[in-house]
């Protein structure tokens, strides 16, 4: 939901967070929308907005794989990362800071604005980072998507792609078919409410996967 934030608002977040991550190589893509690219991944943090005229804000962080299909198979989206709800992997500051959701709130006055600003800031630097550089190595990636699919083994039903696809794709681009071929399989076996086309999207990259013969064979 876009924020109807007061130009005092707009002007905190760019006196305190945007100078600071584009120090550190994110790149607006608007007020609270922020880029960074990481190897074949994008970093995404967010600032979300509550209900318009509420300025209170969360932040959400996101790691997005450009070469994954959508939940219809469908071939990625060619337009740019619009915020989180594009990533294929999301977190919340809050939770990781907090255990829970964590709500700042700005103020009339500068003053706590500041303040609620610089502690948002200070989460995202520290924390925020910790779980986004989770993209250096796709090793990584892979064993925090095996968390996901392991929280989830009979299934993960969301409107995106489950975690065995997910991994069955970040091991193939890891250059381990024999891995890939494992868990697209099992994407097939327990993965019931994929659509039409993410079940024939797994199928076919199942048949033009290299064939993985024993050590010696």
């Amino acid at each position: 939901m876009a924020l109807t934030y007061t130009p005092q608002f707009s002007e905190s977040v760019r006196s305190v967070i945007t100078p600071r991550l584009q120090n550190i190589g994110f790149q607006p893509r608007h007020d609270l929308v922020f880029l960074r690219p990481a190897g074949r991944f994008t970093q995404v943090i967010e600032l979300v907005a509550h209900p318009p005229g509420d300025e209170r804000f969360t932040v959400r962080l996101g790691i997005y794989v450009p070469f994954a299909p959508d939940a219809n198979g469908d071939p990625p989206d060619p337009l740019p990362v619009s915020g989180v709800t594009r990533c294929q992997f999301r977190a919340s500051l809050g939770k990781l800071l907090h255990g829970r959701d964590f709500i700042w709130k700005t103020s009339k006055e500068w003053s706590e604005t500041y303040r609620q600003m610089r502690d948002a800031l200070r989460g995202i630097l520290i924390h925020g980072l910790c779980w986004l550089s989770q993209t250096r190595e796709p090793s990584m990636l892979i064993r925090h998507c095996a968390r996901i699919a392991g929280r989830h083994p009979e299934g993960h039903r969301c409107d995106q792609l489950p975690p065995s696809v997910l991994m069955g794709l970040l091991y193939e681009a890891h250059g381990d078919a024999g891995q890939a071929r494992v868990w697209y399989r099992r994407a097939i076996d327990i993965e019931g409410g994929m659509s039409m086309g993410l079940r024939m999207w797994v199928c076919n990259r199942l048949h033009n996967l290299p064939l993985v013969h024993p050590l010696g064979a």
